[in-house]
């Protein structure tokens, strides 16, 4: 008797808290969600310190949703708009550290050689790069174009520019 209701306890008890820890999670990613969609809502109104308190809040408190590395991203962009690379840098940085299956760390890993690059920092900008896998490496020749003329190899970058034009032409963007 005592060990059938033991049992009854314990399942009951661990049916119960995993829905409360599933509608945790769930309530979690809708906080993160909402407040995202008001960053965006705050960007468009050109508010520059208001997006990045926002998206400093959303990093800072639910650093493990999607939501707070898209607003890493989008306060990356504004601080590249403002000019101010430190700030960028350091969005990008911790975008690309986390563990990210949405694959926003390669997208991370562009931008920040983008910026590494409008620094005047090649080799920095070829280390961001060569990160990236081989097969993400492909889908952006131009990037690398430029980061080998900045290094001053200008014959590989102009090999690079053609495959970029090629590419273009193979999507029917006129170049």
């Amino acid at each position: 008797g005592k060990a059938i209701i033991i049992g009854l306890v314990v399942g009951v008890g661990g049916i119960f808290g995993f829905r409360y820890w599933e509608s945790s999670k769930l309530l979690a990613g809708e906080s993160a969600s909402a407040n995202y969609e008001h960053l965006l809502v705050v960007s468009q109104a050109g508010a520059s310190e208001e997006v990045t308190a926002a998206a400093d809040a959303l990093i800072n408190n639910q650093p493990e949703t999607p939501d707070a590395k898209m607003a890493a991203l989008l306060s990356a962009k504004l601080a590249v708009e403002d000019s101010d690379y430190a700030t960028a840098k350091q969005r990008l940085q911790w975008i690309r550290d986390q563990k990210d299956p949405r694959k926003l760390g390669s997208i991370a890993k562009i931008r920040l050689s983008q910026v590494l690059l409008a620094e005047g920092k090649a080799e920095e900008a070829w280390n961001s790069f060569s990160s990236l896998a081989a097969d993400t490496k492909t889908l952006f020749p131009e990037q690398h174009g430029d980061i080998l003329l900045a290094q001053g190899n200008h014959d590989a970058a102009r090999e690079q520019y053609q495959i970029a034009l090629e590419k273009a032409a193979e999507f029917g963007i006129d170049t």
